[in-house]
């Protein structure tokens, strides 16, 4: 049962990391900044920038908190949007 759940929360946080990558994506292109751009607030290459939106490499905090602070945001808000949008996902899920 243990492993299951290790599994399952590891499943979720990887779901929430890629939706974390789309928050981003969206207010990127709301604000109609260049991946570059963003890349350098998070500390990053514009190529792991890209990769790390793409949900093929973790964030890190500090990363996040980078370009979250370039929106008006904390690390906190972007991921709760993020975590948001799973939940929704998840219950549309159970729904059909």
């Amino acid at each position: 049962v243990n492993i299951l759940l290790m599994e399952l929360d590891s499943l979720k946080s990887s779901e929430i990391e890629t939706l974390v990558g789309a928050e981003i994506r969206a207010e990127a292109a709301r604000h109609r900044l260049p991946l570059a751009f963003l890349a350098a607030k998070a500390g990053v290459s514009r190529q792991t920038f890209s990769r790390k939106i793409n949900g093929q490499m973790s964030f890190r905090l500090k990363e996040v908190n980078g370009v979250a602070n370039y929106f008006g945001l904390t690390a906190s808000e972007l991921i709760a949007r993020a975590e948001h949008a799973l939940a929704a996902s998840t219950k549309e899920g159970e729904e059909q």
